[in-house]
């Protein structure tokens, strides 16, 4: 349950940081293959927060 902390705080963080610190009038093919980067770490995030649930929810059935 605790696997997409450190997805979150190393690698999302990171390009968080880079986008929110760039001005609008920086905005490029740079920020552009960065957003993409973004939204290719936030689906391996979900898939991860999906993952923990079906193996919770299993480990719940699992005890019952």
């Amino acid at each position: 349950m605790l696997a997409n902390w450190p997805l979150t705080l190393l690698a999302i963080a990171l390009v968080n940081k880079y986008l929110m610190a760039m001005q609008e009038c920086e905005a490029g093919a740079e920020s552009r293959v960065m957003l993409i980067q973004w939204g290719r770490l936030h689906n391996v995030r979900s898939a991860l927060r999906a993952a923990s649930t079906v193996l919770f929810l299993w480990g719940f059935a699992a005890t019952s």
